[in-house]
C-alpha cells in the first residue's frame, strides 16, 4: 500500500489561525490551512488508500488537492516503505559549551583578560564586544585576550578614535582570524577594503542598534534554530551579558543584574536557576507568540515576565 513520507526536514506547525510547513533544508516556508495539518497527521499514520476510504464524498478533492500539493511542493513522496524514513527527533536539544554566546560592554572597571578566560572555560563559541571611543592601544589590549582561546567569532563594534587608522586596525584584525567583523562607527568617512575583508569603518552610529528589539521581519530557518527553539528560548538559551559596570545580566536591555565580576564568577552566576529561568521560556510557553506559525523561525528579544500559569508574556 503507498504511504505518503514528509522528508524529515519538512515539519508542519500548526496556528491559531494558519499554519505553515518549514523545510528546514532548504530554508523556505510555506503557509497552509490548519485542515492542511491534519490531513498531513492523518497521512503520518495511514495509507493515502485508507484515508480516502474513510472520508466523505465532499472532503476527497480536498484532501487530494493537499496530497497533491505536498508532492508538487517537494515536500515529500509515496513509498510503500514507510519504515524505512523515521521522523527526526524533535523533543531533545542539547550541546556541550556552558556559554553559547555572550555580549560585552568593554570597560577598564572589571579585568577583561580574566572575564574572556572565564568564557572560554565556559567553552562559549561567540562574542561580541561594544567598545567607547578608545586609543589604538587598547585595542590592542583587546585582540590580544584572545590569543590560545576556543572562540570561534569574535564581532568588535567601536565608536571611532582619531588613532584608529585603516591600516593600524586592519593589520590588527588580520592578525587575529577569530575577529570576523570589526566595525569603527561615528567615523569622518566611510572606508571598506579589500585587503581587510573583515573590517569597516562607518560614519553611522549603530550603538542606536544596542536598544533595539529583533525585527519581526527576520526569519531563521534551520534545523539547529528550530530545535532549539521548540524546548528553549534561541534568544536567551546559553547567553550572558556583561554591562560596563561589571553586572552581569541576561540581557543588556534588562535593569535586572544577577551579580557583578567585582565580587562574582560567571561560573557562579550562570549557575544560579534565577538566571537560567529564561533560557527554559520556549516558544511555546509565550503568550501572544505561542499560537504563531513562525514561532520557530524568530527571535523574541523583548523581557518576559512570568504569568501565574507558568506561562511567560512579554514586557513592554
Amino acid at each position: 500500500m503507498k504511504y505518503f513520507r514528509r522528508y524529515a526536514f519538512c515539519i508542519p506547525v500548526l496556528g491559531k489561525d494558519q499554519s505553515a510547513i518549514y523545510n528546514l533544508q532548504k530554508g523556505q516556508i510555506k503557509l497552509i490551512p490548519n485542515s492542511m495539518v491534519e490531513a498531513i497527521e492523518q497521512l503520518d499514520a495511514n495509507p493515502v488508500a485508507e484515508i480516502i476510504s474513510e472520508l466523505h464524498e465532499d472532503s476527497i478533492e480536498i484532501f487530494e488537492s493537499y496530497l497533491q500539493f505536498l508532492i508538487e511542493n517537494d515536500l515529500g513522496f509515496l513509498t510503500d516503505e514507510p519504515a524505512l524514513f523515521p521522523a527526526i527527533d524533535f523533543q531533545t536539544w542539547d550541546s556541550p559549551e556552558m556559554i553559547n554566546n555572550a555580549i560585552i560592554e568593554y570597560s577598564q572597571v572589571y579585568d577583561f583578560d580574566l572575564l574572556c578566560q572565564q568564557l572560554n572555560n565556559l567553552l562559549c563559541k561567540y562574542l561580541e564586544i561594544r567598545v567607547e571611543s578608545l586609543d589604538f592601544s587598547e585595542h590592542e589590549k583587546i585582540v590580544r585576550c584572545f590569543e590560545g582561546t576556543l572562540f570561534r567569532s569574535i564581532s568588535i563594534v567601536a565608536a571611532h578614535h582619531p588613532s584608529l587608522t585603516e591600516e593600524k586596525l586592519g593589520k590588527l584584525c588580520n592578525k587575529e582570524q577569530r575577529v570576523s567583523r570589526y566595525i569603527i562607527y561615528k567615523a569622518p568617512s566611510e572606508f571598506r577594503e579589500k585587503a581587510y575583508p573583515r573590517m569597516r569603518f562607518t560614519v553611522k552610529d549603530v550603538s542606536q542598534q544596542f536598544t533595539e528589539h529583533f525585527p519581526q521581519d527576520s526569519y531563521y530557518i534551520s534545523l539547529p534554530f528550530f530545535r532549539e527553539s521548540k524546548l528553549f528560548n534561541p534568544y536567551y538559551n546559553k547567553k550572558v551579558c556583561i554591562a560596563s559596570d561589571g553586572s552581569i545580566k541576561n540581557c543588556l536591555m534588562h535593569t535586572k543584574s544577577y551579580g557583578n565580576l567585582a565580587i562574582n564568577s560567571l561560573d557562579e552566576v550562570i549557575n544560579q536557576e534565577s538566571f537560567r529561568a529564561l533560557w527554559h521560556a520556549s516558544h511555546d510557553k509565550i503568550l501572544g507568540i505561542k499560537d504563531s506559525p513562525l514561532r520557530y523561525c524568530q527571535l523574541y528579544s523583548s523581557n518576559l515576565r512570568k504569568t501565574d500559569k507558568g506561562l511567560y508574556e512579554m514586557i513592554p
